[in-house]
């Protein structure tokens, strides 16, 4: 059941075509292979982005561990937990969320330090530098509205926190992902490419 609901997932986020090319990456992890090819986009913030983070409907608030208890379970398994509770012992890490209905209807994350990538990769961020990551929108929210909402709460946030830079990587086939964050101001500068193949790790930037 998990299965399917992750290729269905997968198939509302990435179309046929993507989704068959995530199945491809799932098997070669399988026999220890993994590589994946992101967008790399930044933007420059404002003022202005602090006073749009303020121009919603909804209540956003920092996320606490039992928040993301309220989450939907096929996303926040307990190895996720387990990480989640990691990344709230450090600071420079900070969740957003919206609650709905005493569910965790969204959720999404910055850091002031460093960005994590998949497969334990991670980039050093410049001091002037924060970055987005790790959304999630429980499936009966979408389409609401909320993941503006979120991306405009989190690049005031990173605003207020003295950064005058936002950065995000996307996968190359999340479309969705892709749009938004064009939307909202983001462009992309440059691609990278993480490539693990055992314990042997490598990114390779275009």
């Amino acid at each position: 059941m998990k299965s399917l609901h992750k290729i269905q997932s997968n198939r509302m986020q990435y179309g046929y075509i993507g989704c068959i090319i995530r199945m491809f990456h799932f098997i070669f992890r399988q026999v220890g292979v993994v590589w994946e090819k992101f967008y790399y986009l930044e933007k420059e913030l404002t003022l202005n982005d602090a006073e749009a983070a303020c121009n919603t409907n909804y209540t956003i608030q920092v996320l606490t561990f039992d928040d993301f208890q309220k989450g939907d379970i096929s996303y926040f398994t307990k190895a996720k937990l387990i990480n989640i509770k990691k990344q709230l012992l450090d600071k420079t890490y900070i969740p957003y969320g919206i609650i709905k209905n005493k569910k965790l209807a969204y959720s999404a994350w910055i850091s002031l330090k460093t960005l994590p990538l998949p497969y334990g990769f991670e980039l050093n961020l410049k001091e002037n530098e924060g970055a987005l990551f790790d959304d999630y929108c429980a499936p009966e929210f979408r389409n609401q509205g909320m993941h503006s909402a979120v991306l405009r709460h989190r690049l005031g946030q990173l605003y207020r926190y003295g950064k005058n830079k936002g950065v995000v990587v996307i996968l190359t086939g999340n479309r969705p992902a892709l749009k938004a964050e064009t939307k909202a101001g983001f462009k992309t500068t440059k691609k990278l490419t993480i490539l693990k193949i055992f314990d042997n790790k490598t990114m390779i930037w275009k």
